[in-house]
């Protein structure tokens, strides 16, 4: 059941999760927070070459502290979407099966509720309203129970389909509008098929739809542990944990949580005009994500130390890569600061480091990420394929070729260096590339 501790790693053992509670602790530093990190995988039996001359890639945000891990989340969304039309990089995204599967027993209910289903429409069809209402019913109550799965589950709005006439036409009007309220809410475009329903029943359906397009809305505040999770209300995404969301129009919704390396979550809540709903989700890691979850801490580890380490190496070649993009994101008073590598595993160097300051402002935000990411894998190009002549995967360039100048940015601001894994985003001429006299592993 989703949040039941009895199942959940142990966090405070070395190399599990020191986040989940959601605060940074020092002797853990590097431990990520989940939501912020976006891995984009391959199959084992993928090679780190990809068709003529192509790139297989993976890509790891990782926040640098607490407050950064819903931008992290957010920035590494818009970062999968650019990388994922740039040319000749083959990205595949093996979220689902990280993000964990239904239990053995979700199919055998799913069977369950389907045969119910199939009564109550038979019920329906000769007119035996009262039995109809029963078996629908029976249904919704089994997917309800399994609302974390419901973008497989057609059969959810189906039930209320079914349900609602029912209840119209056996004289129950109250509970059949309100089932085609929570209907509309789930499924917006439904409509009347006049081939299962009577065609009258298509004016209550529009009567509810104006009700809610003119009605009292509500809000509520969604957190989860660990932050970063995607919040869904009735299908439609609304943010990252922590979250607050105004204007949802009153009513039954389901809430839903997606999360790399947690299995989602989804519940059925009431939005209310008067009260606020709060809702606190404890989500739990997949076995698969607990058996990375040690190296990914080190690759942490290496991105603050400004040296590709044996971590980056090894998890690229766990899933057969020929790039690897780390970057570490931190959030700070007027802009959002990504540090981010491209590292060639076949040749276990860095070829490509650039520091980007990004925009707070969700209007700017995406295309400024795409310009960092064009950026950015046109260097990992120039030098990945240095022998021969290769035009920019990406279209037009965006800057000039070579590591970014120390506090360089594709909007054109300038902030100031430090030492440590900053220093390695100093350049001068392109005689004087840091990248070619370092590959990153000096001092394995």
């Amino acid at each position: 059941m989703i949040g039941d501790k009895r199942n959940e790693p142990d966090l405070g053992a070395k190399g599990g999760l020191g986040t989940l509670d959601g605060v940074m602790h020092p002797s853990n530093k590097y431990s990520i927070v989940i939501g912020a990190l976006i891995l984009l995988t391959l199959p084992s039996s993928l090679s780190a070459q990809g068709q003529a001359g192509s790139r297989r890639a993976q890509v790891f945000l990782i926040p640098n502290d607490n407050e950064s891990v819903r931008t992290a989340t957010q920035v590494g969304g818009y970062f999968e979407r650019a990388l994922a039309r740039a040319d000749r990089i083959e990205l595949v995204d093996l979220a689902p099966t990280l993000s964990g599967r239904p239990p053995p027993e979700f199919e055998g209910a799913l069977r369950e509720a389907r045969a119910h289903l199939q009564r109550g429409q038979e019920a329906y069809t000769q007119t035996r309203f009262s039995e109809a209402v029963d078996s629908a019913r029976k249904a919704l109550e089994i997917l309800r129970e399994n609302t974390a799965w419901i973008d497989r589950m057609p059969e959810y709005a189906e039930a209320l389909a079914y349900l609602a006439a029912s209840y119209m036409m056996s004289g129950q009007a109250e509970l059949g509008e309100a089932t085609y309220k929570e209907l509309l809410l789930h499924k917006p475009d439904f409509s009347i098929d006049e081939s299962k329903f009577d065609s009258s029943l298509e004016q209550i359906v529009d009567r509810q739809r104006n009700a809610i397009q003119t009605g009292s809305v509500g809000s509520i505040s969604v957190s989860s542990q660990p932050p970063g999770a995607r919040v869904f209300v009735s299908g439609k995404q609304r943010g990252f944990t922590p979250v607050s969301i105004d204007r949802i129009p009153a009513g039954r919704h389901v809430l839903r949580l997606e999360q790399l390396g947690t299995m989602p979550h989804g519940e059925v809540i009431e939005v209310t005009p008067t009260e606020d709903g709060t809702y606190q989700v404890d989500l739990r890691l997949t076995e698969e994500f607990q058996r990375l979850q040690s190296t990914v801490s080190e690759v942490g580890r290496e991105l603050e130390s400004g040296r590709v380490g044996p971590a980056m190496v090894r998890l690229g070649r766990h899933v057969q890569l020929h790039w690897a993009v780390y970057g570490i994101v931190q959030r700070t008073m007027g802009a959002i600061e990504l540090n981010a590598w491209i590292v060639s595993i076949p040749h276990q160097r860095r070829i490509a480091t650039r520091r980007f300051q990004l925009p707070t402002t969700e209007f700017n935000l995406e295309a400024e990420v795409e310009n960092a990411v064009s950026a950015l894998v046109e260097d990992a190009w120039r030098r990945d394929q240095r022998s021969g002549s290769t035009s920019a995967p990406m279209g037009t360039r965006t800057r000039r070729d070579g590591l970014a100048e120390d506090g360089d940015d594709v909007s054109g601001g300038r902030s100031s260096g430090s030492r440590g894994w900053r220093s390695l985003f100093r350049r001068g001429s392109d005689d004087d590339d840091p990248l070619e006299q370092r590959d990153g592993t000096e001092g394995w």
